[in-house]
């Protein structure tokens, strides 16, 4: 089985199973208060804004790197480990209105970006990496729910 196929198998049952979101927002916006959240939202979705949340996600990224195995991938492109950390996070600050951009951590953790959002999706449940990830993120003013 070639290495492309073993990661379409591990995405697929990443994308069967249950998630997390990791956002600017703390908890879900209720319907009440849906005019309220597209204009908040409509000021982060910027390109200006998106660029700057999408730095402070690959720094991030770039750290959990120094103590897992990372890998990533944007727009279904091949799976990389970051080698130049300058290029990895440019790359992902600068992700264009269409791209798209995956993380497996250690095969337990995987996390998507669609460019555009705000927010990341995370899969897998594993302890340690989720509570390393939880603690990251909030030390930059993301939430996790």
């Amino acid at each position: 089985m070639s290495d492309k196929k073993n990661y379409d198998e591990l995405i697929e049952s990443f994308l069967s199973s249950s998630y997390k979101i990791i956002d600017i927002f703390p908890q879900r916006v209720s319907e009440e208060y849906g005019r309220e959240y597209d204009t908040a939202v409509s000021y982060f979705e910027e390109k200006e804004m998106l660029s700057s949340i999408y730095k402070e996600y690959g720094e991030l990224f770039l750290i959990l790197s120094c103590y897992y195995d990372l890998l990533y991938s944007i727009d279904e492109g091949p799976f990389l480990k970051i080698s130049d950390g300058h290029q990895f996070i440019e790359s992902i600050a600068q992700l264009s209105e269409t791209s798209f951009l995956r993380l497996l951590i250690n095969d337990e953790i995987m996390i998507d970006l669609d460019a555009g959002d705000t927010y990341l999706t995370v899969y897998g449940n594993d302890g340690s990496i989720l509570e390393l990830i939880k603690k990251l993120f909030a030390s930059k003013g993301f939430y996790i729910w």
